[in-house]
This record gives structure tokens, sequence and C-alpha cells, in this order.
């Protein structure tokens, strides 16, 4: 069993982006492009926009974390990182 903190869990599945959907009823649905993530993550669209994708890949991971369907492999990165986080907030 793996345990799962609270802490770092999204209850909420996070609002898709505009910039990674391809029109705003697939964005409503949730629907990404993978022709358009592929480009913002790419820088392709901006530094505003990759950035928001990057909160956004962040919280769909919180979000699964919550609903408990993370691969071994994934929920040992969110793992990683949110220990990552908790020892910057322990130094300030």
């Amino acid at each position: 069993m793996q345990i799962f903190y609270p802490e770092y869990m999204e209850r909420r599945r996070p609002k898709t982006p505009r910039c990674i959907c391809e029109n705003e009823i697939k964005r409503q649905l949730g629907i990404i492009s993978p022709s358009l993530y592929g480009i913002v993550a790419a820088g392709g669209k901006g530094e505003e926009e990759a950035k928001e994708l990057a909160e956004y890949s962040r919280k769909a991971e919180r979000y699964l974390c919550y609903k408990r369907r993370l691969s071994k492999e994934r929920w040992k990165a969110l793992y990683r990182e949110y220990r990552k986080e908790r020892r910057g907030h322990e130094k300030l």
C-alpha cells in the first residue's frame, strides 16, 4: 500500500489551459491537442504559456495522485518533487 500525503494532492481536476486546446469546446471537455502540447512545451508559444502548461501538468499529477491513478514511476517522481519543495520551505 502506498502512502498518499494530503498536503500535495489536488482534489479537483485542473482547468485545461487554452494554449494546448484547439477550441473552447475541447478546452471545456479537457481534450488536449498532442501537437499543441509539444509546441507549447518546447516554448513555441511563449514563456507565459510554457509556465501555464508546467503548472497545469503539476496540478494534473497531483489530481491523479488524489485519484490514486499514478504509475509507480510517476508516484516516485511526485514524491521526490514534494520532498524537494519541503526542504526548500524548511531552509527558510
